[in-house]
């Protein structure tokens, strides 16, 4: 980038409040994510989440450390458990593919925002997961 060529593989800059490190380089991403990956593995604190009095992270934005790694332990145990990482999961996301394209060529050649539909399919395969059955794209109770 021109900033990389500029400044060099490693630049460091204030976006607003937050401070970022841009990595330029090849060498520069492969130091900073494998060899030296547990230093660079932490997401920071967002000031937005802090100015509404959000402390409560979640799994997705928790600070790497044991707690991290003891919470996504539990987590992929807990998705194991319904399919997660198993050729039956494969089966109802094919199915669930099929039913998307379907669904895609209904709209014929008009215009449409696929968004609920990606959201819909998404919440179909977790349905078909947890609760053995999916939801047709137009039910309103889904």
């Amino acid at each position: 980038t021109e900033l990389g060529q500029k400044y060099g593989p490693v630049i460091y800059m204030r976006l607003g409040t937050q401070q970022v490190v841009v990595l330029n380089s090849y060498s520069a991403i492969h130091e900073a994510l494998v060899k030296k990956g547990e230093e660079f593995s932490s997401r920071p604190p967002w000031d937005t989440f802090k100015l509404i009095g959000v402390t409560d992270y979640g799994i997705v934005m928790l600070p790497y450390g044991p707690f991290w790694k003891q919470q996504r332990k539990f987590t992929i145990m807990g998705l194991r458990d319904f399919g997660f990482g198993k050729r039956s999961l494969e089966g109802k996301i094919v199915e669930e593919a099929h039913g998307l394209r379907e669904e895609i060529f209904k709209k014929g050649k008009k215009q449409f925002n696929p968004r609920l539909m990606l959201q819909n399919a998404v919440g179909n395969v977790i349905c078909s997961i947890v609760f053995g059955k999916r939801f047709e794209y137009d039910d309103k109770k889904f």
